[in-house]
């Protein structure tokens, strides 16, 4: 897959599983991305999968949007479900769609037992 610089893709990241970096620079043997934690440089021999091919997801226009049904973006992937789903929890909403599919995130707080106050 060709890259181009201002192209935005999902990249892995071992904190954050997938990150949106913005390609400012793209090299035979690396691709450089601007991320909301600073530069990452990857390189594009990690990313060989299937068929030798190196792939990395686009990150769509749906970013910044509260999107219930995660069927109704523009770009469906790992990052992009991972992103919503991370915001959503953020906000206490810890149900999302993605087509008729209930995904349910509890949090810890809801998982502690009630102790009597003292």
């Amino acid at each position: 897959m060709q890259y181009q610089q201002g192209d935005r893709l999902w990249i892995p990241d071992e904190e954050h599983a997938w990150l949106c970096g913005t390609v400012i620079f793209v090299s035979p043997s690396s691709i450089d991305l601007n991320t909301e934690f600073g530069l990452r440089k990857i390189n594009i021999a990690n990313l060989k999968g299937q068929m030798g091919v190196a792939k990395l997801e686009p990150c769509g226009n749906h970013l910044g949007e509260s999107v219930d049904n995660l069927v109704d973006l523009d770009e469906l992937s790992e990052g992009a479900i991972l992103h919503h789903v991370r915001n959503r929890f953020s906000r206490k909403v810890i149900y999302t769609h993605v087509g008729s599919i209930l995904v349910a995130v509890k949090n810890e707080e809801s998982l502690l037992p009630s102790l009597p106050s003292q």
